[in-house]
């Protein structure tokens, strides 16, 4: 399959449309009629961050009098794709060292600053160095992070995010609180239409590595398929004996599945094919010495005659 100049997703030999469903509001609803698949592909689409996700060691040596910090930078994405960079600044509490204070900082400064963000806590460890999973606040922190973003991103200009802590330890070690992973996507565009080799789902796959569904092939059953009547090409159409087709998606209600990336094996009998070409030339050979015979006794009978 190929898609035209208009986007149709076709049969590459034929030129003949593919029809399914196209995406809805509520995804994909294989109860509608189906329609011919015409995708979109010049599209640029880019993901707010939503989740920081931090892990390593806070260490357990680190100076109780308000000097132990640690500060951890990080980027995140706003709503328009643009990459904004924030600090995490974690400070061991005097009045408990099993408590660290932490605050979204300036990253020039190290200091909080509500033009750098919004944001702030404290997450609690046990005696073994671990989270203390009896707070409410560990392991994740459940109030959004507020990091400034671009002019006309969403969310007035803010990227709201949830900081997870829950990887954190507190050894005595050397720290290494890090950024181990997050959401969020720069601006991509479609690099590739991908579609699922067993159910037909269609997806576009963004240069950014996003992938977005946007429809799915629909299958036809029919109760008697040796009464389908032979079309142009590799196609049929239903017959008087196929009865009508039962169109739904596959692997459902007996319809098989899709087997996307293979080439059809030929369905020639390729012995039978051999025999019948040597009889084919054995007969051309007797044909050849029945005239070379024939022609042999015509001039015998003209030599007669002289």
């Amino acid at each position: 399959m190929s898609l035209d100049a208009e986007g149709y997703l076709v049969n590459s030999a034929t030129g003949l449309r593919t029809q399914g469903w196209l995406v809805g509001d509520d995804g994909v609803d294989t109860n509608l009629p189906v329609d011919d698949i015409q995708i979109v592909t010049d599209k640029t689409v880019a993901k707010a961050t939503e989740n920081v996700y931090l892990g390593g060691n806070l260490n357990a040596a680190t100076p109780t009098d308000g000097t132990g910090t640690v500060t951890v930078s990080m980027g995140v994405y706003d709503s328009l794709g643009a990459l904004q960079t924030a600090s995490v600044k974690f400070t061991r509490q005097a009045a408990d060292p099993l408590v660290w204070d932490w605050a979204i900082v300036d990253p020039a400064t190290g200091l909080p600053d509500p033009a750098a963000g919004a944001g702030a806590g404290t997450i609690t460890f046990d005696a073994n160095g671990q989270l203390d999973a009896t707070l409410a606040t560990n392991p994740t922190v459940t109030t959004p992070v507020q990091i400034p973003g671009s002019a006309g991103s969403a969310n007035g200009g803010q990227v709201a995010l949830t900081l997870d802590f829950s990887k954190l330890t507190m050894l005595n070690s050397a720290a290494s609180v890090a950024v181990t992973s997050q959401d969020g996507l720069p601006a991509g565009n479609v690099s590739d239409v991908y579609i699922s080799p067993n159910d037909g789902v269609i997806s576009l796959v963004y240069s950014n590595g996003m992938t977005e569904q946007v429809g799915q092939v629909a299958l036809a059953r029919f109760n008697n398929p040796n009464g389908l009547l032979k079309a142009e090409g590799t196609a049929f159409i239903a017959g008087i004996n196929s009865g009508e087709a039962q169109i739904g998606a596959a692997s459902t209600g007996g319809r098989g599945s899709i087997a996307s990336g293979y080439l059809e094996a030929s369905n020639v009998d390729m012995a039978q094919e051999f025999t019948n070409m040597i009889l084919a030339q054995r007969g051309f050979q007797a044909s050849s010495r029945v005239i070379t015979t024939s022609d042999e006794i015509l001039q015998e009978l003209v030599n007669l005659k002289r």
